[in-house]
């Protein structure tokens, strides 16, 4: 009677917990690709991510805050222009052009009159009048703030890159595949303005402090400039060495400043002469440049975020503070409580203080989508990739690639067994074995029928579980990957994203439309979707009380408290919904990683009960969880008054073999933990005295 009414109160006080703020946003990772700022009048400074949308800052890039309510999704902002009034337009790929009023606390789409909205907005202007122009492929003009728009063509046929208007009124377009174009009509009519130039693809327009037109150019061609409204163009690159040019910018002292996938480089004489300047800079892949009023240079970079120069781009400093723009694919932990978290196109970060601080950790990782990470037996990382597979033996400070014998280098999933094998996951390659701390691989495919490998799982039992997609469902392997075996009885969705065993070796299956449990090692599958929406399922973890946690993509986290027989949300203060990893540390918080918005950490444990809303009328102890169990268990119990107590363990003969607990304890719930690594195999007992009361409970250690 006392364990049903607690698992009733657990129940009750669970959904009345998870309904509060259940998430906070970690302390990063920060960073990721920039790719466009405005700077408004009063200074304030706006960036476009590739994953997160809009952030703004008020103090010179300090601090940043996402800016996004109304921009339906996150994802590139291409290009964001500001006008004399302060508002804010920020072009989208594929949600056509939003505007702000506010300074970006809230946008509204303002697509009336253009086509292919789906189509990617990669370059905004202003005139001095206030009219708008838009290119998303097509060219468009707005007279009225962007309200309604109308195609602007005429004698212009090719995609235009970038736009820019001179004091004059003349509006340039840069172009994709023909140089470019001029319009002294806003757009009515247009005229072809090559000559001198060298090259057909033009990334970036400016207008220096004498009113002549700057033009970045790809393909090795450099910077151009034109003294005559675009009628002749000179080739002004002189000694820049890298002549990919992505963004032109220009200081108010006439200093010319172009970024390229080389870093940033300098011309203080009108680009006779060009100098690199990238002290400080962490990642040369420049793909936004901004200056504003006070000449203080910001570097927008493809994998580190933004930097700020104050002294013409001698020296550079990291300012991501609240740059949540990363993807997170994979998160793990290692024996001494370190967090390492993979990322896409940003390699790996570390954090040793549950998130309040993370360190980027990438020297020596050539390819930085990391996928996957596991540990070996003595306590090296191994990093998942589609270049292959990376160690490190240093807490991540330096990485080697570790492919011998991988054949197949896109690695999805990596995992080590008891016995120290480490187990690789590829796609079209099955599945790789090394039994010798990655040094050499073997290809594990007998009885495979399905080389797609998504996930891997070992359970307590040591046997091996892989995941594959293409209507490949779940195989087995009980001899350390020598041969596989098809368990898909039940399972009527085989496209596998995640697999999840409990300690008592019941496995969860995340798949392209729901969660499966299987009760018997992978024998038969029964679907478990109350409460869950049909979508896919990325990321499954098990904290100690059993609870199962589900993330999805585009639907955010859900929780089981009953073994996956029903589920409800648990998404308050999370920002992003697109859940590709979660994990459970050992005091149960439990982390989520996002696709574009950095990690999440829940702001208690998940085992925590709020005592304040329930009347504690007796005490009880629970059964510990997991039962059978190995190597350490959970032993819950509830005081309903302050006392001494004592919690200990005794063998089957009566003989005690543990003391967890001999001290005053207050009322309400509680948890220890019992860590049997010198016990062997058998049936304990573990009993809860007061001084008036004993209770006692068996459980069972399965070595």
């Amino acid at each position: 009677m006392i364990y049903r009414y607690f698992v009733l109160f657990i129940f009750t006080i669970f959904q009345i917990t998870f309904s509060q703020d259940f998430w906070e946003q970690t302390n990063g990772p920060f960073g990721g690709a920039i790719i466009s700022f405005a700077i408004s009048a009063n200074n304030d400074l706006y960036v476009g991510t590739t994953e997160s949308g809009v952030f703004h800052s008020n103090n010179d890039g300090l601090n940043w805050l996402p800016t996004n309510n109304g921009i339906n999704s996150g994802g590139w902002i291409n290009t964001l222009i500001t006008n004399s009034e302060g508002h804010i337009f920020a072009g989208t790929d594929n949600l056509g052009v939003f505007r702000s009023t506010n300074y970006g606390k809230s946008w509204i789409s303002i697509n009336n009159g253009i086509i292919h909205i789906s189509n990617p907005v990669i370059a905004l202007a202003i005139s001095s009048n206030g009219h708008l122009f838009l290119s998303n492929g097509y060219l468009f003009r707005s007279t009225n703030n962007g309200e309604n728009w109308i195609q602007i063509n005429n004698g212009l046929n090719h995609p235009v890159r970038s736009l820019v208007i001179n004091s004059g009124g003349y509006l340039f377009a840069g172009t994709e595949s023909a140089g470019i174009f001029r319009s002294s009509d806003e757009g009515e009519s247009w005229v072809q303005c090559n000559a001198g130039l060298t090259t057909n693809l033009v990334k970036s327009l400016a207008i220096d402090s004498q009113g002549n037109i700057l033009a970045g150019t790809y393909w090795g061609d450099g910077i151009f400039r034109s003294t005559n409204n675009g009628d002749s163009w000179s080739e002004i690159s002189g000694d820049l060495t890298n002549k990919n040019i992505n963004i032109v910018v220009v200081s108010s002292n006439n200093t010319l400043f172009v970024g390229t996938w080389g870093g940033v480089f300098r011309s203080g004489n009108n680009g006779e002469n060009w100098i690199k300047v990238n002290n400080g800079l962490t990642d040369s892949s420049i793909s936004a440049l901004s200056i504003n009023k006070n000449d203080c240079l910001f570097a927008g970079t493809f994998h580190d975020g933004i930097f700020r120069s104050t002294d013409s781009g001698e020296n550079w400093i990291q300012i991501n503070k609240g740059l949540a723009n990363t993807e997170i694919r994979t998160l793990a932990m290692d024996s001494e409580n370190n967090i390492f978290a993979g990322t896409i196109g940003y390699g790996v970060y570390l954090t040793s203080d549950d998130g309040k601080t993370w360190i980027n950790r990438y020297k020596g990782l050539t390819d930085k989508n990391v996928r996957t990470i596991t540990f070996d037996i003595n306590k090296n990382i191994f990093a998942g990739t589609y270049s292959g597979i990376y160690t490190s033996t240093d807490y991540g400070g330096s990485w080697s690639s570790k492919n011998l014998g991988l054949i197949h280098k896109q690695v999805h999933s990596l995992v080590t067994d008891s016995n120290g094998y480490i187990f690789a996951g590829t796609l079209n390659g099955g599945i790789y074995r090394s039994t010798d701390n990655g040094e050499n691989w073997s290809q594990m495919n007998t009885g495979l029928t399905n080389t797609v490998v998504y996930t891997l799982a070992v359970g307590s039992d040591n046997y091996l579980f892989a995941g594959t997609s293409l209507n490949g469902g779940i195989f087995r392997s009980t001899d350390s990957g020598q041969s596989w075996n098809e368990i898909n009885n039940g399972l009527t969705e085989r496209d596998i994203r995640a697999i999840a065993i409990n300690p008592s070796n019941q496995i969860f299956v995340g798949t392209a439309s729901g969660v499966f449990r299987s009760i018997d090692n992978g024998d038969n599958w029964i679907a478990i979707n109350n409460g869950l929406p049909v979508c896919y399922m990325l990321s499954l973890a098990i904290n100690s009380d059993g609870k199962i946690f589900a993330g999805t993509y585009g639907y955010g986290i859900y929780c089981s408290n009953d073994n996956g027989e029903n589920w409800s949300t648990v998404n308050t203060g999370l920002d992003n919904y697109d859940i590709r990893a979660l994990f459970i540390d050992p005091e149960d918080f439990i982390f989520n990683g996002t696709e574009g918005s950095g990690i999440y950490r829940s702001k208690n444990s998940t085992t925590i009960i709020d005592d304040e809303e329930v009347s504690f009328n007796d005490f009880s102890l629970l059964q510990n969880f997991p039962n059978p169990f190995n190597p350490y268990t959970f032993i819950h119990y509830i005081l309903n008054k302050s006392e001494h107590i004592s919690i200990k363990v005794y063998d089957i003969l009566g003989k005690e073999v543990s003391i967890l607990v001999d001290d005053i304890q207050s009322v309400g719930k509680h948890k220890v933990t019992f860590d049997v690594s010198t016990l062997s195999s058998g049936i304990y007992f573990y009993q809860l005295r007061t001084a008036d009361r004993t209770e006692t409970r068996k459980m069972v250690l399965s070595k």
